[in-house]
C-alpha cells in the first residue's frame, strides 16, 4: 500500500458506505476497488450498511399513452422528497401499464398487470427485474408453465411475490393462478404455483394443495423470509372473504397458511383489507367508507405467526375524495392515493394516522 494511504479495513469501511451510484462510478479508479466491489463480503457488509440507512419509498408513474413515459423515482424516508434522477423504464408491456410487485436490497420487479386476452397473465405474461442504481433490466424469461389437459380451463386470478432467499443468496419470484374448468358439468377449483429463481434463470412448478383465490392487484408482504397474501378460501360453491394469508417461504419453497384470529376480521363492515410489513412485522389494514369517510383499522402481529399477538395500533378516519391505500411508513404514515378529475390523473399524499397531518408527496 502506498504511503500516506489509510488501512484497507477503513477504505472498506468508508465504500460500503457510499450509494451504489457511487460505487459503479468508482470501479474505473483501480483495479483492485472494481474487483472488491464484486466480492459477495463486500456486497453483504454494503446491504447491511443500507439497512442502518433507512429505506426509500418506490414512485412509479403510468403513461397509458406511450412505454416511452414510464419513469421511476426514489423517495427519501424522511421528507418523501425526490432523491434521485428520473429511471426511464423501457419495458414494453401489453397495455402500457405496468404494477410494481416488490422490492428487495435495491431490485424492483414489475409485471404487466392488465389482462388483454383471457389467460395472458398466466400464460406469457411479461415480468422483469429492474436495478435502478446501475438502471439494467432483465425481462424473465417465458414460463414453462403447463395449461391443464382440461377443457373449458379459465383463470380466476393470479398473484405474483418477489422475495430473496438467504440461504441460497437467490432471488425469487412466484406466481400463483387460480383456476377454473369444468368436469362433467361441475366447476372444479384448483391452483397452479411456479417459482423463477434468478440463479438458475428458469421457472419450476410447485405445489399448491389448497384451493385459494389470491387477488392480482393486491400488494405482498415479505415477513420472517416468506412472502405473504391476503387470500379467500373456497368452500363448496362459495368464497369466503379474504380472511386467510398465505406463506411462500422463499427458501424451501413451500406454501402454508393461517387463519386470521376473529378479533381482527369480525370487526365492523370492511370493504377492503390489506396487509404490508411494517418494522419487520405483519400489518393488516381493514377499510371501510361511510358517509365521505374513509375508516383504518390497523393491526399488527407483534410475534410471527403467533396468532395471540396480532395488536391493534389504531382506528383513524379521513375524510375526503375516492382514496386508494399505497402503504405504510416506518414512522406510521399512511400512504393514500387520491383520485381528482379523471381515474388517470392521480396525486398522492402521506397521513400520519397518529396525527392526521398530510403531506402531498406525489406531484
Amino acid at each position: 500500500m502506498a504511503a500516506g494511504w489509510p488501512p484497507v479495513d477503513i477504505i472498506v469501511d468508508i465504500l460500503s458506505r457510499l450509494p451504489v451510484k457511487s460505487i459503479m462510478r468508482f470501479r474505473c479508479v483501480h483495479k483492485t476497488w472494481s474487483c472488491l466491489f464484486k466480492s459477495e463480503s463486500f456486497i453483504i457488509k454494503h446491504l447491511e450498511t443500507s439497512k442502518n440507512n433507512g429505506m426509500s419509498f418506490v414512485k412509479y408513474r403510468n403513461s397509458i399513452y406511450s412505454d416511452n413515459n414510464n419513469t421511476l423515482r426514489l423517495l427519501n424516508d424522511d421528507t418523501y422528497e425526490d432523491c434521485s434522477d428520473n429511471f426511464p423504464i423501457t419495458f414494453k408491456s401489453c397495455s402500457g401499464l405496468v404494477k410494481v410487485v416488490g422490492s428487495i436490497h435495491g431490485l424492483i420487479c414489475l409485471c404487466d398487470f392488465k389482462r388483454e386476452v383471457r389467460d395472458s397473465l398466466v400464460y406469457g405474461s411479461k415480468i422483469f427485474l429492474y436495478n435502478p442504481s446501475i438502471r439494467q433490466q432483465k425481462l424473465l424469461p417465458v414460463s414453462n408453465f403447463t395449461r391443464p389437459k382440461k377443457k373449458d380451463v379459465r383463470v380466476g386470478s393470479v398473484a405474483l411475490g418477489f422475495g430473496y432467499d438467504e440461504l441460497n443468496d437467490d432471488y425469487k419470484v412466484v406466481r400463483v393462478a387460480s383456476l377454473r374448468f369444468n368436469v362433467g358439468g361441475e366447476k372444479i377449483f384448483e391452483n397452479q404455483a411456479e417459482v423463477y429463481s434468478l440463479k438458475m434463470d428458469s421457472w419450476k412448478e410447485v405445489g399448491l394443495k389448497d384451493c385459494v383465490n389470491l387477488d392480482f392487484l393486491q400488494d405482498q408482504a415479505c415477513v420472517g423470509g416468506a412472502i405473504h397474501w391476503l387470500a379467500s378460501k373456497r368452500e363448496g360453491r362459495f368464497m369466503n372473504k379474504y380472511n386467510l394469508v398465505v406463506c411462500f417461504d422463499v427458501s424451501t419453497e413451500e406454501f402454508r397458511w393461517f387463519q386470521l384470529p376473529d378479533c381482527v376480521v369480525s370487526v365492523g363492515e370492511h370493504r377492503l383489507r390489506r396487509i404490508f410489513e411494517h418494522k419487520n412485522s405483519l400489518c393488516l389494514i381493514n377499510i371501510s367508507w361511510v358517509d365521505y369517510f374513509y375508516y383504518f383499522h390497523i393491526w399488527v402481529m407483534k410475534k410471527y405467526e403467533v396468532h395471540e399477538s396480532w395488536t391493534k395500533l389504531t382506528s383513524a378516519a379521513c375524510y375526503g375524495a375516492s382514496k386508494k391505500l399505497l402503504g405504510i411508513g416506518i414512522y406510521g404514515e399512511l400512504f393514500l392515493q387520491t383520485y381528482v378529475g379523471s381515474d388517470f390523473e392521480s396525486a398522492a399524499s402521506s397521513w400520519d394516522y397518529y396525527f392526521g397531518d398530510s403531506n402531498d408527496f406525489f406531484k
